[in-house]
């Protein structure tokens, strides 16, 4: 995931020198969710849409450990103070399952660009 998330943030920001070992790996919906988080996402999609692309995202070290479990409103203005323009777009007035999965789309579509082949048989 390290991996993908560095390549795609190359792709938006144009950067070539970003090393996929330099950030942590940011879950916008907490792996271990709050009781606010309940508000917007039920048990079950919890455990299905914690750890897909669109929930993920490179973050600073020391912004990671700020955030932590926070609610989505916090979370979004440490965000605004991340390097990572991947991180920087994320932007939706709340974090639901629909904005999840949107963000989802988005960077699938940014993935297929960045490893579009000219390959054909």
């Amino acid at each position: 995931m390290r991996y993908i998330l560095g390549k795609l943030e190359q792709d938006i920001a144009g950067r070539k020198d970003l090393r996929d070992d330099g950030f942590s790996i940011e879950h916008i919906l907490p792996e271990s969710p709050t009781e606010a988080w309940h508000k917007n996402f039920t048990d079950t999609e919890i455990e299905t849409m914690v750890y897909r692309l669109g929930n993920l995202t490179p973050l600073e070290p020391h912004l990671n450990r700020q955030v932590g479990n926070e609610s989505y409103p916090i979370k979004q203005a440490v965000y605004q103070k991340s390097v990572y323009q991947l991180t920087q777009t994320i932007l939706a007035e709340a974090w639901t399952p629909h904005t999840l999965t949107a963000r989802q789309e988005r960077l699938a579509q940014r993935a297929v660009h960045v490893w579009k082949s000219d390959f054909s048989l």
